[in-house]
């Protein structure tokens, strides 16, 4: 960011100084010539060259301003994709760069606070799950399985580590239970079904099945 900020506004700033300067130079030294000879032109051409490198040397003092805070907000950024959370921004001008710094220090802190929460009620959930009796199973549009706990994939007699993501088909090698999962997936009321599932012995189990609403997913 800071090297374009310098590609793009450095070039421009310094050449319109520059055009000016040479500018108003030509102008005064054409009329120091008529009015007063070499000597004066010669006096206005060291100035206005002393006036340029002055004008540089002021425009990048003001881009290195600019573009210091902005090189550190960059990396910081990177950072915060990287998931390191605790970094925070030390930026003290100019003032407009340090509000926006400010703004990406308490965003931190609060998507670190969230981040915790969030992992806080998954492992709540996660400890309910495991502890139910129950079978439970929590599929995505495709019928592909995004959740299941012990006891569902202990009447599918797969391994947890290769459940997730496969179809419900596939896990659990029922086409009534698929059906069930359709049926819930249209149905405005939960429904019910009872059906056999068939591995090493047929074991009939009663089924519930209806739609997860959520704001955050629609799915």
């Amino acid at each position: 960011m800071a090297k374009t900020v310098r590609r793009q506004v450095l070039p421009l700033y310094l050449a319109m100084i520059t055009s000016a300067v040479v500018a108003t130079g030509l102008i005064a030294g054409s009329a120091a010539v008529l009015l007063t000879g070499a000597a004066r032109t010669a006096g206005l051409v060291s100035a206005a060259a002393l006036l340029i490198a002055v004008s540089w040397w002021a425009t990048l003092r003001v881009v290195s301003r600019i573009s210091r805070p902005l090189s550190q907000m960059q990396a910081g950024a990177q950072r915060y994709a990287a998931g390191e959370l605790d970094y925070r921004f030390s930026v003290s001008e100019p003032e407009e760069v340090r509000t926006i710094a400010e703004a990406l220090n308490s965003m931190a802190v609060q998507l670190k606070a969230r981040i915790a929460a969030m992992d806080r009620q998954r492992g709540e959930l996660e400890a309910i799950l495991s502890s139910m009796v129950e079978g439970v199973l929590v599929l995505d549009p495709a019928n592909r399985l995004r959740m299941a706990n012990h006891a569902a994939l202990s009447l599918a007699q797969c391994p947890p580590d290769q459940a997730v993501g496969r179809s419900l088909v596939d896990v659990f090698r029922s086409t009534e239970l698929a059906t069930v999962a359709d049926d819930a997936s249209i149905s405005v009321e939960p429904i019910e079904r009872t059906i056999t599932l068939y591995h090493d012995e047929p074991h009939i189990i009663q089924v519930h099945g209806s739609t997860l609403h959520s704001t955050a997913d629609p799915r």
